[in-house]
């Protein structure tokens, strides 16, 4: 019986440890990355001009972004310091980034062959045969169909890693650039807020000022009415643009997932750079550079090779082959390979492969239509941004300078007493309107780029990300006159009867 057990032990465990190792080798080719794949991440955002953020994945990198994040806030945000901070800080982002972790838990499954199935049985005989003992079997089966596919199975997954990897950063991008439009609008909204408190200011002064004529009875009740309504009206306009600017900061506070922190801009909008980016060839650079496309040709990739497989093993649902030992009721030891084998009787793939031909047909039509998506969207941002610069420089270049040469007669007009107060007033709160409509060009025209910059995959050419500060009116109202002001000429003043 020993000799037995000798003899049995070399076919049967040697082959089958060897067996074994081999799998183990196989098992150890893919492992999941320290930092769930966060840095491919950053490295590919940080390729399309952003600060290449750095997402924690221990105590140590929470407290260098929180501690960035503080320094950032401390001294106010402009266009690209909030886009850092949205990086580093927005929640929904970083729940987004999970996806890359995701894909290659499962490019770690995919890597790594099945494990091999043992089974065991004993058959007790009933006596009646004279046999004595117990008859023992062991099979170990290993799935040949998964190891002969697991090289195709792998690229799948990597190209799955490839095209998550690709998305999220594509999602950092669309949120920086949202980011940078929300701030932008928050300078604006800021800078129109307080144009329209000074011309509600004004409007206040003229309506003291029709208040007194009135009272001496210098002014009609009709004209004091209007004087009043106008100052009302213009306080529900400061009203509004401090709604506005309300909004704009919760905007712009959610998207940097600041929550109720206390924050502010560095700075006014800044003012048009001298030229807009280089629009040559930028549908060619955006069909290179566009990250979610690249991200959709990645899974078309995935979805080709998923196909091949189909193609490849449509008769086989599984393939298995092992060793098996059986002791027999006599103490004998019998070794030999096993086999198994599914009979392609009734399904012969043809729904697996329709599926996946399916998937990679949908995925090919999908990377046309983003692909066509992409280039109409390039266009057309790039046209807008050229029609929005034409509007901001004619308001910047004639019609402000225009109003506020107005003003700089009216001021004459009223120093020598040959206009009235009210008119002088008019004349301010119209420079404030041309000036609102600058800041309002300017502000579309950033927030254009900003989507332009997205839209094209990262900066553009000949691209200048920061410029100087918008130039503003200095605040100054018109000089309240003095209470004892003699009341204007009726031909040249504010009084109507």
């Amino acid at each position: 019986m020993p000799q037995h057990r000798s003899a049995l032990s070399r076919p049967l465990f040697g082959r089958m440890s060897g067996l074994l190792s081999g799998l183990l080798f196989l098992a150890g080719c893919a492992g999941m990355p320290a930092d769930r794949g966060l840095s491919s991440v950053s490295e590919i955002v940080a390729a399309r001009g952003e600060v290449r953020p750095v997402w924690s994945v221990n105590a140590t990198d929470e407290l260098e972004a929180r501690n960035r994040v503080q320094a950032l806030l401390a001294g106010g945000l402009d266009a690209e310091e909030a886009a850092e901070v949205a990086l580093l800080q927005s929640a929904a982002l970083r729940a987004g980034l999970e996806e890359v972790g995701i894909s290659h838990a499962d490019l770690v499954s995919a890597s790594r062959p099945a494990n091999p199935l043992a089974s065991f049985f004993a058959r007790f005989p009933d006596g009646s045969t004279g046999a004595r003992g117990t008859n023992l079997g062991l099979d170990l089966t290993q799935s040949l169909l998964g190891l002969l596919a697991l090289p195709s199975r792998t690229a799948a997954a990597e190209a799955r890693v490839r095209a998550a990897t690709l998305r999220a950063a594509d999602e950092a991008l669309l949120l920086a650039a949202e980011t940078r439009a929300a701030l932008y609008a928050v300078q604006a909204a800021k800078s129109v807020a307080a144009m329209r408190g000074l011309a509600a200011q004004a409007a206040g002064q003229a309506a003291e000022l029709s208040r007194r004529l009135h009272a001496a009875g210098n002014l009609s009740a009709l004209r004091l009415a209007l004087d009043e309504a106008e100052y009302e009206e213009l306080l529900a306009e400061a009203g509004r643009a401090q709604a506005d600017l309300a909004e704009a900061h919760a905007d712009a506070s959610r998207l940097m997932g600041l929550g109720e922190t206390a924050w502010d801009v560095s700075g006014p909008l800044p003012g048009l750079p001298a030229n807009d980016p280089a629009a040559e060839g930028l549908v060619l650079l955006t069909l290179d550079n566009r990250l979610d496309l690249a991200s959709a040709r990645a899974l078309a990739d995935a979805s080709g090779r998923e196909h091949g497989l189909a193609v490849d093993w449509r008769f086989l649902d599984d393939l298995a082959a092992g060793a098996s030992a059986e002791k027999e009721t006599d103490g004998r030891w019998v070794v030999g390979p096993s086999l198994e084998i599914s009979i392609p009787l009734f399904d012969q793939g043809q729904g697996r492969v329709a599926e996946a031909e399916g998937r990679l047909r949908r995925q090919i039509w999908e990377v046309r239509a983003l692909a066509a998506d992409a280039a109409a969207e390039v266009r057309g941002l790039a046209a807008r941004l050229a029609a929005r610069r034409g509007v901001a420089e004619r308001l910047r270049d004639r019609v402000v300078p225009l109003r506020e040469k107005a003003v700089a007669e009216w001021q004459k007009h009223y120093n020598f007493m040959l206009a009235g107060y009210a008119e002088l007033l008019a004349a301010k709160r119209a420079e404030y309107r041309a000036y609102e409509d600058y800041v309002t060009a300017v502000r579309d025209w950033w927030i254009l780029l900003a989507q332009l910059r997205r839209a094209s995959g990262g900066r553009l050419p000949g691209d200048a990300p920061r410029a100087e500060p918008l130039r503003l009116p200095d605040g100054a109202a018109p000089t309240k006159p003095p209470a004892d002001a003699p009341a204007p000429d009726h031909g040249h003043g504010a009084h109507a009867h």
